[in-house]
């Protein structure tokens, strides 16, 4: 699966976004795309080939950091329906999924068999991407 390369000193909210907090499960950087963990309450990196596996809940829980973070250390991110300047050329229009590379979103079209299709929102500009997290529940 490509993933897209977001450079995370580029991942900048705008006045659309919504901020909420809560405690690194891993180290995370900004720009990564995360899950809250129901068995600790903690938030790490979410994958296409893991998330729905670890249950509906894990997997209604996704949000974007906004800041790096060490582990067990405070995260900074931005809540679904945020609109995100992410670092990176983005198609305009498309909807980007989650990536199987932990943290990364990639084309729907480069989903394979096996993984789970979760969309993670669509390029409101060619920079900006409308975050709104759906995981569909449906494998490849």
């Amino acid at each position: 699966m490509a993933t897209i390369t977001i450079t995370k000193a580029n991942v900048i909210p705008t006045s659309s976004t919504t901020r909420n907090t809560g405690i690194a499960g891993e180290a995370l950087e900004a720009g990564q795309f995360l899950y809250l963990k129901s068995s600790d309450n903690k938030w790490y990196k979410a994958d296409a080939t893991t998330l729905e596996k670890s249950g509906n809940a894990n997997a209604q829980n996704i949000r974007l950091a906004l800041a790096d973070a060490a582990t067990n250390q405070p995260i900074v991110f931005a809540e679904p329906g945020s609109l995100i300047s992410v670092g990176t050329v983005l198609t305009k229009g498309l909807w980007y999924v989650l990536s199987a590379t932990a943290g990364k979103i990639a084309d729907h079209g480069d989903l394979i068999a096996g993984q789970y299709s979760v969309n993670m929102g669509y390029a409101f500009t060619t920079s900006q991407l409308l975050f709104n997290p759906y995981p569909t529940g449906i494998t490849l």
